[in-house]
């Protein structure tokens, strides 16, 4: 079996194929108005590198072109609760771990 690189599974995620999956991202920033904003995103994979680089930009986005808006408030934080249920439904970044993971069988 060839060894697959790191590289190669990070090509396969930007072409889509993990986009069963979902990143899930805090977002915190201000709204159109200057109000404190902050909302939890399920990110389609292939979309994290665009999202990235659009933040990184300091250009205004429409979170739902990258995903699903899962939780959102005006408020400095989210509150404890909401950061809670995030964290205990597994809802942090994973798709990291499933790379290397991938990797990692393919190598083996």
């Amino acid at each position: 079996m060839a060894a697959l690189s790191i590289q190669t599974i990070l090509d396969d995620v930007r072409a889509g194929a993990m986009d069963d999956q979902r990143m899930i991202d805090l977002f915190m920033g201000r709204d159109e108005q200057d109000r404190p904003y902050w909302a939890y995103v399920a990110i389609i994979p292939s979309k994290y590198q665009e999202y990235r680089e659009t933040l990184e930009r300091g250009d205004a986005l429409e979170l739902d072109q990258f995903g699903l808006v899962l939780s959102q408030g005006h408020t400095q934080m989210p509150p404890k609760d909401i950061q809670n249920k995030m964290s205990m439904n597994g809802f942090l970044h994973h798709l990291e771990d499933d790379v290397i993971t991938a990797v990692y069988k393919a190598n083996i």
